[in-house]
């Protein structure tokens, strides 16, 4: 099975996925605005935030960006209630995902996994 998940961000996309680089291990890649043909059409302020990041370890492949649409929110209202949810819940999740990833046999991505 290939786990490969696409994530939005509001800014924080490159320390996101170097935490998930240093959990799973892998090749991790991020270019920025700032660093892509993009550059000149976007302000000053977005030239630091990730237009493409992936991780490749094993059978997971993530990919990431930062959300970079000026003038729509990107937490609306409506999705308030799911995001407490997720903040509260997420963590727990994200412990049991390391877990039966380390259960997983054959080869294991190098990186940190809590017992």
């Amino acid at each position: 099975m290939k786990l490969t998940p696409f994530l939005l961000f509001d800014g924080i996309c490159a320390e996101a996925m170097a935490f998930y680089h240093l959990c799973l291990g892998g090749e991790l890649t991020i270019t920025k605005v700032g660093d892509s043909p993009m550059k000149g059409q976007h302000p000053p302020e977005q030239q630091n935030k990730v237009v493409n990041a992936r991780l490749i370890s094993g059978a997971i492949d993530i990919s990431s960006t930062d959300w970079l649409h000026p003038t729509r929110a990107l937490l609306q209202p409506q999705f308030w209630r799911e995001l407490l949810w997720l903040g509260r819940m997420a963590p727990r999740y994200a412990l049991r995902a390391a877990q039966v990833l380390k259960a997983v046999p054959g080869d294991q991505p190098d990186g940190i996994f809590v017992e």
